[in-house]
């Protein structure tokens, strides 16, 4: 759930649509290469609409931690992890997930508001165990289903354009 919530497709209603397939994301151009900088987190800061500041998060890419030591805005954490966070950015918390796409890709650190995205789950999960299988009930084994219907999807549909007239943003 967690991978198809930051990067699904919403394609033929297989998957959700994810953060980062989101229209409303808003992707920064980085300052150099394959590298995450200071400018790249406060571009992304700066895009980020002013009321989804309080609740936003970051993700990030493992393939991205040595990058975190050349972000002056990044605090690690002092031994506390009880809360899975890896330190904040801009007061933030930052979060390091193998769910975001590699180093140099779109979408190896983002910035969101985690509230400005909608879960729909149309009934719990359902598990099916069936010993009808022939030769299973001699090896003691069963089969096994699992669904699971659940939707996501962001609630902006596209950028907006903030009351100065001239900035784009987004919480995604």
């Amino acid at each position: 759930a967690d991978y198809a919530f930051l990067r699904g497709t919403g394609s033929s209603g297989l998957m959700p649509q994810g953060i980062l397939t989101c229209p409303a994301m808003i992707s920064v151009t980085r300052a150099g290469g394959n590298a995450i900088a200071q400018a790249d987190v406060a571009k992304m800061w700066r895009t980020l609409i002013p009321s989804a500041m309080p609740r936003a998060i970051w993700t990030i890419t493992p393939t991205a931690i040595e990058q975190l030591t050349k972000i002056t805005s990044y605090s690690p954490n002092q031994g506390n992890v009880s809360d899975g966070t890896a330190g904040t950015i801009y007061t933030r918390p930052l979060f390091i997930t193998e769910k975001m796409p590699a180093l140099g890709t779109i979408g190896d650190i983002m910035l969101f508001d985690p509230s400005m995205y909608v879960i729909g789950n149309r009934q719990e999960v359902l598990i099916d165990v069936s010993a009808d299988v022939p030769g299973f009930f001699e090896k003691n084994q069963s089969v096994l289903r699992v669904w699971l219907r659940m939707a996501g999807l962001p609630q902006l549909s596209k950028k907006v354009r903030l009351a100065d007239g001239s900035t784009e943003a987004s919480a995604a």
